[in-house]
């Protein structure tokens, strides 16, 4: 019986993220979901990195990808010029880059990568590796499982996002291991393509 092509480097991705496991351990720090929302509206309105907006934008209609990318950058911007440790904004901007590959792609792989690259942080914390996850010359926040859980709430609104634009099903369709390491390294995230 032939093992199908993705089989091996999910094996090998659920045994990285066992061992992981074992190297992890949660920061708490405070993630206010209001503030979130108001940074993604941030976002969306493109006028200043000073703070987030008075009001929360709603997330629950359908965004095309491309706005949904543009938000991401503006507020990758933010980050990128001074306020990197703001735990609230990290979690809005992940939501946004997240959402925006899950709606360009369907790719039901990306479920898993919130939870992987939180994983990813918090062993290169430990073994101070951080620096290697850079995307610029600010440090890399710190992990928190709120951050994740916008992680995680991005790729399923953007899952969605793909099926309502599309009319298809969002399914397996990359090889996960390789689009993690796209991410780690920096090519998925900075790279602004996602095919």
């Amino acid at each position: 019986m032939p093992i199908e092509k993705h089989i091996l480097p999910k094996a090998f991705f659920t045994a990285f993220i066992i061992c992981m496991t074992f190297f992890s351990e949660g920061v708490s720090a405070n993630v206010d979901d209001s503030t979130v929302k108001k940074w993604i509206k941030t976002g969306s309105l493109q006028e200043s990195c000073s703070g987030p907006a008075s009001t929360e934008l709603d997330l629950s209609g359908n965004l095309d990808p491309k706005l949904v990318a543009a938000y991401w950058y503006f507020l990758k911007s933010c980050r990128d010029g001074g306020q990197s440790a703001d735990l609230n904004l990290a979690a809005a901007e992940w939501y946004l880059f997240i959402r925006s590959v899950a709606s360009e792609t369907g790719d039901t792989f990306l479920k898993q990568l919130p939870e992987w690259y939180s994983t990813v942080k918090k062993y290169a914390s430990k073994l101070e590796l951080s620096e290697y996850l850079q995307t610029s010359d600010q440090p890399v926040s710190k992990t928190n499982p709120d951050v994740t859980k916008w992680g995680n709430l991005g790729v399923e609104h953007g899952l969605r996002d793909y099926e309502k634009r599309t009319k298809n099903k969002p399914e397996l369709k990359s090889d996960g291991f390789m689009t993690g390491w796209d991410f780690i390294t920096d090519r998925l995230y900075n790279s602004n393509s996602y095919n």
